[in-house]
């Protein structure tokens, strides 16, 4: 619900599975939850997103959003991207 308060300062929301921890938990959360979100920001869905995802990413639906955030498990090593591993996913989120 608070989500809303910041529409009118925030381009775009990032929806990720909640922790205690600096950065992600590698977790998934129940996107089914962002069914109640009706805001008008566009947002992009994180949480524990790897190369096994493709087939739920391309079930979920929402209008509102944007895209994914892939960290650490499309990753060689801290801060290094796979681009083998993300051009993977992104073939298979086309097909």
């Amino acid at each position: 619900r608070k989500v809303y308060d910041y529409e009118k300062v925030c381009d775009l929301f990032l929806f990720d599975t909640k922790c205690e921890q600096y950065g992600g938990s590698g977790n998934q959360f129940d996107w089914s939850i962002l069914d109640m979100y009706n805001g008008h920001v566009p947002f992009l869905l994180s949480g524990g997103i790897n190369s096994y995802s493709a087939n739920a990413l391309k079930e979920f639906k929402h209008p509102r959003l944007a895209g994914y955030d892939l960290n650490s498990r499309f990753e060689l090593k801290p801060g290094e991207k796979d681009p083998e591993r993300i051009r993977t996913f992104l073939n298979e989120l086309k097909s």
